[in-house]
């Protein structure tokens, strides 16, 4: 496919770059109460997917969405022509995964005490709930222990 100019190409790419960022933020909207680990995860998947480029056109250096190249691949050519797009985004993929793992490790400090203070700030809004002892509804000193107890039968 040849462009007819290069805003053509720069406006195709701002209008997917622009979509994939809509999705990750609906995708992160949606799963922001799960644990810290799996949502960094799941948007790194997501991420890697959506924005990694893939050179279609080594000589003139035309880039498409790896996800693109990835599927059109397979459904044309199989799996053999896939393998480089699969190589770039597994090391994108694991190089950033890497990075939040290491940013995670830094920051999990902040990330606990944030989480107590949010609880301790629910419980401070609730008025505190004071308890009377139970009596016992049975007195044990009433109990006839002379009588055999009383079995299952089947």
């Amino acid at each position: 496919m040849q462009w007819e100019n290069l805003t053509d190409y720069y406006s195709a790419w701002a209008v997917y770059l622009f979509g994939a960022a809509g999705c990750t933020l609906a995708a992160w909207l949606l799963i922001r109460r799960l644990p810290r680990a799996f949502v960094h995860a799941f948007i790194i998947t997501l991420m890697v997917l959506l924005f990694t480029p893939f050179a279609i056109d080594s000589k003139t250096m035309i880039f498409a969405p790896g996800i693109m190249c990835l599927g059109y691949g397979l459904m044309i050519d199989g799996f053999a022509s896939v393998k480089p797009v699969m190589k770039t985004m597994i090391l994108v993929w694991t190089t950033a995964m890497v990075i939040s793992l290491v940013y995670q490790l830094l920051t999990r400090h902040k990330a606990i005490m944030e989480k107590n203070q949010q609880n301790n700030s629910e419980n401070a809004d609730r008025p505190e709930i004071v308890q009377e002892p139970i009596e016992p509804t049975i007195n044990l000193q009433q109990i006839d222990l002379s009588e055999p107890a009383i079995r299952a039968e089947r």
